[in-house]
């Protein structure tokens, strides 16, 4: 029916970059603050088995301090050898607080984490002739998670991951191929509070041939075997009821290792004004992660079971570069999305967009037109409408305007399906028509410098709470 946001945040940055011929040094630190919260009125009718309509109202409080610090040196070496350390610490506290309303009732639901990620890397690389390299490495990734859980779920969790991967890659010239191989070995470690430690070792690697037969064409195929964890969060034993019908639950039983494969081929051309490109990816996860849905006490459960998902992608596009002064390209799409768990589901999908865009004096004209489009969720099929949208922009010196709208003449109204045996959702959520200008001045200080923007400082954090 509507709600309302509302955000508030600081962050700040220090960073010392120092260069010479025979090194590289870099650190920096930076500190984050958020304060938000959100405010959400529905009305939601349920079927079979209750067969009522709920006006409710949901007000969630997110509140996180963040401070991380990141280093990086690098060495050269003789005979075109090099050494590199990176490593990188995040930790965050943070306080999540929900109360949900609903016929004079009320249900609150709050969480206090403490969260710490610490990533460090050491690699060794050196060229040969012929544009041919080696690089040898090893990464490890460590995340720790403590939190306590208040409201309708009370306990303390405590979750740890810890990933370390070793290996190498080498790229070998030979004539108008190029061959590139990247393998290594994973290995992670997996500890939920009150259950046993996980440990498992895979195998990754992705294989990779270049053909140019001319300057302007290029044909690549690849082969890839790759692994990642189960979230955290995903493992707990928790369970946080949403509302007065539904839950939330961790699975501890998940297998905690996701396998996946793939095989890529594309192909690019340039003939006179026009670039052609072709891709197709086909590729399939062993152990992947679906919702489950279950009744349990009158209450509909969500929790995650492992399954299986095939995908396979084709995608053509055409680029015209007509002149100096204009440019036009065309992109056309297809997707297969296969599930396979408690239930099999097949999804299919065409799509395509174009983009246009002019350029005179210091003015930059942009258009583009997204056909209607559809997207397999999990279970859920998510339908988008017809998107376009206008934006001009003019940069003279240290004064940058540039201002964009979209969908200027209709509202975007995206649709929510979902049909499982235990749970049929619809929702449909109208965006306003939305628009913005930026202004911007630059001022420069003597010696050029580099300008950090707010895209480029990373303020998210992360969590492992359910």
């Amino acid at each position: 029916m509507g709600g309302r946001t509302k955000r508030n945040m600081e962050y700040g940055q220090i960073r010392i970059n120092n260069s010479t011929q025979k090194r590289q040094f870099m650190v920096q630190a930076s500190l984050t603050h958020n304060n938000s919260n959100k405010n959400r009125e529905k009305l939601q009718t349920y079927s079979s088995p209750y067969d009522i309509s709920e006006r409710s109202n949901t007000y969630d409080e997110n509140k996180y301090i963040a401070p991380s610090v990141t280093g990086f040196i690098f060495f050269n070496l003789p005979k075109n050898q090099w050494v590199q350390f990176y490593t990188q610490a995040n930790y965050s506290r943070q306080k999540r607080n929900s109360l949900y309303s609903a016929a004079d009732k009320q249900l609150p639901n709050g969480s206090e984490e403490d969260y710490m990620m610490f990533f460090a890397s050491v690699g060794y690389g050196k060229s040969f002739k012929h544009n041919n390299s080696l690089f040898l490495t090893a990464q490890e990734i460590f995340i720790n998670s403590s939190a306590n859980y208040t409201g309708t779920y009370t306990a303390w969790q405590h979750l740890w991951n810890s990933l370390l991967w070793v290996g190498g890659s080498y790229r070998h010239q030979i004539k108008k191929v190029s061959l590139n191989a990247n393998v290594g070995a994973m290995i992670a470690n997996t500890h939920v509070h009150n259950g046993e430690r996980s440990s498992d070792i895979s195998p990754n690697a992705t294989i990779e041939a270049v053909y140019r037969p001319t300057q302007q064409q290029q044909l690549r195929a690849a082969i890839s075997l790759g692994y990642s964890n189960v979230p955290l969060s995903y493992l707990t034993d928790a369970e946080i009821q949403t509302d007065f019908m539904n839950s939330k639950r961790g699975n501890p039983d998940l297998k905690q290792s996701i396998h996946s494969y793939g095989y890529t081929l594309n192909y690019s051309i340039q003939f006179g004004k026009f670039n052609a490109a072709s891709n197709f990816n086909y590729g399939w996860q062993d152990n992947s992660i679906f919702n489950y849905y279950l009744f349990d006490n009158y209450m509909l459960i969500q929790t995650f079971k492992n399954g299986k998902q095939y995908y396979f992608t084709g995608d053509m596009s055409l680029n015209w570069n007509a002149c100096k002064a204009f440019r036009m390209s065309v992109n056309g799409i297809y997707n297969h999305k296969e599930n396979k768990a408690f239930l099999i589901r097949k999804h299919d999908n065409f799509g395509g967009s174009l983009n246009a865009m002019y350029f005179w004096r210091d003015f930059s004209v942009n258009t583009s037109f997204h056909l209607p489009s559809e997207s397999m969720n999990g279970w859920a099929i998510v339908k988008s409408p017809f998107k376009y949208s206008f934006d001009i922009g003019w940069n003279h010196k240290n004064w940058s305007i540039k201002a964009w709208i979209t969908n200027p003449f209709n509202h975007i109204k995206e649709k929510y399906i979902m049909n499982v045996p235990e749970l049929k959702q619809y929702s449909e959520t109208r965006k306003s028509r939305s628009g913005m200008v930026r202004v911007t001045y630059t001022f420069d200080f003597g010696k050029k410098v580099q300008h950090t923007g707010v895209d480029r400082v990373n303020t998210s954090t992360g969590s492992a709470v359910l």
